[in-house]
């Protein structure tokens, strides 16, 4: 089946002109429309058909949950470093003590360390 010549005026030329490459375009144009509605096909179904939200919700919960446990190991160990952190500076004064100098106060070794009270600065819940 041959296709027949199609023509189109030009205003420019003013007469009847006929259009080259036709089948090339219209394959062109039939293609174009097919990708488009077939990635809206699978646009629609994976936003209305899928579960991969609840699976990666899951995913999420799990490895909070972990990482919750985690954060829990790491401040108890901050604190069992801050207790030896003061058993070492009582310690430290005895010793100060022992040799006829005078212990530091807790501003002092404040100033020495940036500090030494350990306070958890994050609230841990299990809640979902």
């Amino acid at each position: 089946m041959k296709i027949k010549k199609f023509y189109y005026y030009s205003p420019e030329k003013l007469k009847l002109v006929p259009i080259k490459n036709l089948k090339k375009k219209i394959l062109l144009g039939i293609s174009l429309v097919t990708f488009v509605f077939i990635s809206l096909a699978f646009g629609a179904g994976n936003l209305f058909f899928s579960n991969s939200n609840n699976a990666i919700s899951e995913d999420v919960l799990e490895a909070n949950e972990e990482l919750s446990k985690e954060l829990v190991k790491l401040e108890s160990k901050y604190i069992s470093l801050n207790k030896k952190f003061n058993q070492i500076a009582e310690e430290s004064n005895l010793l100060r003590l022992s040799v006829n100098l005078e212990p530091l106060d807790a501003i002092d070794r404040k100033i020495g360390v940036g500090g030494s009270v350990f306070g958890s600065s994050v609230e841990l819940t299990t809640e979902h």
